[in-house]
């Protein structure tokens, strides 16, 4: 799960920078609220082995 965030945090990172430095509202929504429902599902396994 942690490397799928990483993909998608990198995916984020480069089409910021192929844009020049201007970000997509509708790209920066869905991709950090993918990636934030992935640290969620993550923090939750962590968690419950405690």
């Amino acid at each position: 799960m942690l490397d799928k965030v990483q993909t998608d945090w990198n995916t984020f990172k480069i089409s910021f920078s192929i844009r020049g430095g201007k970000f997509i509202p509708s790209l920066v929504t869905r991709s950090l609220d993918n990636i934030l429902k992935q640290m969620d599902r993550i923090t939750a396994m962590y968690v419950a082995i405690y």
